[in-house]
């Protein structure tokens, strides 16, 4: 008994000789397993393999069988184009929509870029009609008398 013993505690520790051994198999411990696919599973026994069909028994029942298969296909495809059509048109809308807020925001700068033009324009054209007015005035109003009493002989060319 002592040898049995002596033999099962080094197997227990495990020597390296042992080790190596155990390794080239596969082993019921996971962390032991060898790296690679796993063997197939049979079949269990208890299901029966599906029953062979005869042209002489043929009836109304089997293209009944067939029938919801192709229809859950087509249903599958056709739902998968449905969404493929509408993501490709939620890109498209996507693409014109920022393409779109881009050309706006530039032409609203270059709308406002042209109307601060206009407007200085146009306020060099009114300071260039008081300038005219105040000096055909201000002439108008220095050759009468009454000149010194009105406010624009302030504003007067010396």
């Amino acid at each position: 008994m002592a040898p049995s013993r002596t033999g099962s505690r080094s197997r227990s520790r495990g020597s390296p000789a042992w080790r190596r051994t155990k390794r080239s198999g596969r082993s019921r411990r996971s962390g032991m397993r060898k790296p690679g696919p796993l063997p197939r599973r049979k079949r269990p026994l208890s299901k029966p393999p599906p029953p062979k069909s005869n042209n002489n028994q043929r009836t109304t029942e089997a293209p009944r069988r067939r029938r919801p298969r192709k229809s859950r296909t087509k249903l599958f495809v056709f739902f998968i184009i449905i969404i493929t059509i509408k993501i490709i048109k939620i890109n498209i809308q996507r693409i014109i929509s920022t393409y779109h807020n881009n050309t706006h925001t530039r032409s609203k700068k270059i709308t406002h870029i042209h109307f601060a033009v206009l407007e200085g324009r146009m306020l060099l054209e009114r300071c260039r009609i008081a300038i005219y007015t105040r000096e055909h005035t201000q002439n108008r109003f220095t050759r009468h008398k009454q000149a010194s009493r009105h406010p624009l002989f302030l504003f007067r060319r010396k």
